[in-house]
């Protein structure tokens, strides 16, 4: 690649605004001399409201003028972060979860891949040519040059989709990468259930049907919740059935090479197939060093995850291409970050927080702490009342751990404070109702990350709860059982996360309210994972 290249003032070229946030500039020339360098990761924390997106759209852009074949794909972890992109950038093409694309048949067919999809495309009453997700998936990943998807696709995806020369990515961009450990976790975890695999059967596979669907019973002996390394004699059984879900793969696409017609019959079972074997393979060759918990074991079915992500990056992501940035407002500890996912070559870049100290405070309320025992509702919902009162005439949100703490909320407020509430978690209705009125609040367990409420879309917002994770999650409590750190940065990322809606930019402006004293408990035990202009906000009433 050709280094003879003034990147600042590629950079400022083709940077999509007038005018770049202080850091913003700085950050793509040393991203690009990064990328240029050859770093395998590139860690960019950045606070909230700095414009991430901008960062990443303009890296695209530059390498792309550098190397014209240049790809950049971005991965999300919401689909409402995949749309603000789409908003921003008119020249990024978008994937979707396969639900997003309604079947041209009706919405009685269900989304791709579904038992009605399937019968439709084996008897050929349907046709893969015609399937509005399998056509968006194609020019995603064979034409287009700048593209967004969520991580789940990226992760999940068969070499065919993401590896193959003319699929693969040069640079794949990690947006709010601060969860990535946990989503690589979640889409590399093996989830089985026989009867999806009823369709080999239909397919005239009865044996092989019949040892696939034998699967739960290699760890039939480890209970629910238990953590466990495979033995040499179950990791011999996985590699059988590997084996057996390789071999259908090839005998299914030799028949769609001798009858392209047949290929509506095959895929869908292909797919399946190939999903299957990829996380047997993971399991397969981790080996007997890989550490994993059983979450579900019963009726045909069986759920295996990793203990820890750094176990598996590689099998489930970092394999699929050679350069990755990641970017984040919240890495909280970049060693922390880069030890659980098993990065061991990266660079890491900070841009300040440059939005004033005054905009963006964070104000304690410490008058209650709502732990698990917590029963004075009523002296808290008086105290929420009064801080909306002082926002009577603006527009705000409120940031809930569940839907029951939302609807307690705004059951226990005087009339003229409940109409001004919705309760919601579509991205639509919550956009449309906070531009409708001028004195809106939403209420929302879903709204700590990938929503952006600048300007007076927001000027102020209340944490009601600290996000604690849910410790009946066997994966969280045997974490939490071996790091109580790590169960508290969890909840750190998700609390800085939600903090940073309501401000944008550098000229933007809110107060945040933290209504659970529990926070002390995090500041005192773990002060040191708070980011340091998150800490310089902090103004705490007793």
């Amino acid at each position: 690649m050709n280094d003879n290249y003034n990147i600042e003032e590629l950079a400022i070229k083709f940077f999509p605004y007038p005018t770049p946030n202080p850091g913003q500039i700085e950050a793509i020339v040393q991203t690009i001399k990064n990328i240029i360098n050859g770093d395998n990761h590139i860690i960019i924390e950045a606070p909230t409201g700095v414009g991430k997106s901008v960062i990443a759209a303009t890296i695209h852009k530059v390498m792309r003028h550098i190397k014209p074949s240049f790809r950049t794909t971005i991965i999300t972890a919401t689909k409402g972060l995949q749309d603000q992109y789409t908003e921003d950038f008119n020249f990024v093409t978008d994937l979707k979860g396969k639900q997003n694309y309604p079947c041209i048949q009706g919405s009685d067919v269900g989304p791709y891949g579904s038992i009605q999809c399937k019968s439709k495309l084996r008897s050929g009453k349907c046709s893969l040519d015609v399937c509005p997700y399998v056509k968006q998936r194609a020019v995603w990943c064979k034409e287009a040059d700048f593209r967004i998807t969520n991580n789940a696709f990226q992760i999940k995806a068969p070499p065919q989709l993401v590896m193959l020369p003319e699929t693969k990515a040069d640079l794949i961009i990690c947006d709010e990468s601060h969860e990535l450990d946990e989503t690589i976790l979640d889409h590399t975890k093996l989830e089985f259930t026989a009867k999806d695999f009823v369709e080999l059967g239909n397919l005239g596979k009865f044996n092989s049907q019949k040892m696939i669907s034998q699967l739960p019973e290699i760890f039939k002996g480890i209970k629910f919740g238990e953590a466990f390394y495979p033995n040499k004699e179950q990791l011999q059984e996985i590699k059988v059935i590997y084996v057996e879900c390789e071999t259908l793969i090839s005998e299914f696409e030799s028949l769609i090479e001798e009858d392209p017609k047949a290929e509506g019959k095959y895929a869908p079972s292909i797919e399946v197939l190939s999903e299957l074997s990829d996380k047997l393979y993971i399991i397969y060759s981790s080996g007997e060093e890989c550490e994993w918990i059983k979450l579900e074991a019963k009726d045909g079915k069986l759920e295996l995850k990793a203990v820890y992500a750094s176990s598996v990056s590689h099998y489930g992501l970092f394999r699929k291409c050679e350069q990755f940035v990641h970017m984040s407002a919240t890495i909280c500890g970049t060693k922390e970050y880069a030890r659980a996912l098993g990065l061991k070559n990266y660079s890491e870049i900070t841009i300040d927080n440059t939005i004033p100290v005054d905009n963006r405070k964070v104000i304690v309320i410490a008058k209650h702490s709502l732990h698990k025992y917590f029963k004075d509702w009523d002296s808290y919902f008086g105290l929420m009342n009064s801080v909306l009162k002082k926002h009577k005439n603006e527009r705000g949100l409120i940031h809930t751990v569940s839907f029951d703490l939302a609807n307690r909320i705004k059951d226990s407020l005087p009339e003229d404070q409940r109409e001004r509430i919705l309760i919601s978690n579509n991205r639509k209705e919550i956009m449309e109702y906070i531009r409708s009125r001028p004195d809106a609040i939403i209420a929302s367990l879903s709204i700590e990350k990938g929503y952006d409420f600048k300007g007076d879309l927001a000027r102020f917002q209340i944490i009601a709860k600290i996000p604690y994770g849910f410790l009946g999650d066997p994966h969280i409590r045997l974490n939490t059982e071996r790091s109580d750190a790590w169960y508290a940065r969890k909840s750190i990322l998700r609390l800085v996360q939600a903090c940073g809606r309501a401000v944008r930019g550098v000229d933007d402006y809110a107060k945040t309210y933290i209504m659970d004293a529990q926070i002390l408990k995090l500041l005192t035990n773990h002060d040191t994972i708070f980011p340091d202009w998150f800490l310089d906000s902090l103004v705490i009433l007793e």
